[in-house]
């Protein structure tokens, strides 16, 4: 029954649910830490007819589409709700797949759901425990810093590290030292992620993989991560070294194509986040395609500008010194860790 559950809408009806008088839109992602930071909420979960009537009386005067908690957690075409729970009611429209999704909306004109992008910003629906809710609709804000609740969460991490307008590392030592010096503090974040994983009541799980561009041995994908546990991790790039006699000049038009095609295998099965991390000395931005249009397919983009490059990005940058050091670590630590 809907009855025990607190339903808020950020922010359709900001007077009288969330006490909010701003609209807010989002993507899926940034969308479910709104409503969790908000009091520990999370996306509606709609498990019987009842209560998916419930929710599109509350949204159908919008006439807009609204996300829900339900999403292709394993990308192979089987929806589950946030908390994990298996798909047992369902209202999907007749062309709920038109645009083919890992998230879903609630279309406020027929109440339907249909399939949907997980980077596509729409309004949303929060809703989280509440006792002693009243069985109509709330005319009063919800306490807004309630006890957050333990959450598991899974933080997928691709690093992608880039030296090569200092030269080829075979020939030029300098650029062989940087190099090492970026693979050395990749390993040295992973090494303090792995002894303080959570983030306060977040139980925080941890998958990466990384690249590096030119020059080098193993891991030259751009397009796909394979999602290693952080042991996997520090063993794989601590035997990364550099190809003899060979040069692997690999260009970077064609690596930022990739990245914007990039995919996690095997795809995480927990609900997380996928964030990129790109470590670069690029001297040379030349004829270069542009690395924030269209997004490289993460919730979370993070330059860190090395050696003075002028890397230009919409997406965050993080000042960090050429040493590369303790403090260097402490910096970009935030950032990475799970929300």
């Amino acid at each position: 029954m809907i009855f025990p559950i607190f339903f808020i809408i950020l922010s359709f009806f900001p007077a009288k649910i969330s006490g909010k008088s701003d609209r807010k839109y989002a993507n899926f992602h940034d969308a479910e830490k709104t409503c969790y930071n908000y009091g520990g909420y999370s996306l509606a979960k709609i498990p019987t007819a009842i209560d998916n009537s419930f929710v599109w009386n509350l949204i159908k005067s919008a006439g807009k589409p609204f996300y829900i908690g339900l999403l292709d957690l394993n990308l192979d075409g089987s929806f589950r709700w946030l908390d994990g729970t298996s798909l047992l009611y369902s209202n999907w429209a007749s062309n709920s797949a038109a645009i083919p999704g890992d998230c879903v909306i609630i279309d406020g004109n027929t109440g339907k759901w249909k399939q949907t992008p997980c980077n596509l910003e729409y309004q949303f629906i929060c809703y989280g425990q509440a006792p002693n809710a009243p069985t109509d609709i709330p005319t009063v804000s919800p306490p807004t810093t309630p006890p957050k609740p333990l959450r598991q969460e899974t933080e997928s991490l691709f690093f992608v590290m880039d030296a090569e307008s200092l030269g080829n590392p075979n020939s030029i030592q300098e650029a062989a030292d940087f190099y090492t010096k970026q693979r050395d503090f990749t390993i040295s974040v992973m090494k303090s992620i792995i002894a303080q994983p959570n983030n306060g009541n977040n139980q925080c799980t941890y998958l990466a993989d990384y690249a590096f561009y030119g020059y080098t041995k193993f891991s030259m994908n751009f397009n796909v991560g394979f999602a290693m546990k952080p042991q996997q991790f520090l063993d794989a790039i601590g035997a990364n070294e550099w190809e003899d006699r060979t040069n692997h000049n690999y260009y970077m038009d064609v690596a930022i194509d990739q990245l914007k095609y990039f995919v996690w295998r095997p795809a995480p099965v927990d609900f997380g986040y996928s964030t990129l991390v790109f470590l670069t000395a690029r001297q040379d931005l030349t004829d270069l395609p542009s690395f924030d249009s269209p997004p490289p397919n993460f919730d979370d983009v993070i330059v860190v500008p090395l050696k003075g490059s002028k890397f230009e990005t919409n997406y965050t940058k993080i000042a960090i010194s050429d040493d590369l050091n303790a403090d260097d670590v402490k910096t970009i630590l935030p950032y990475l860790r799970c929300h």
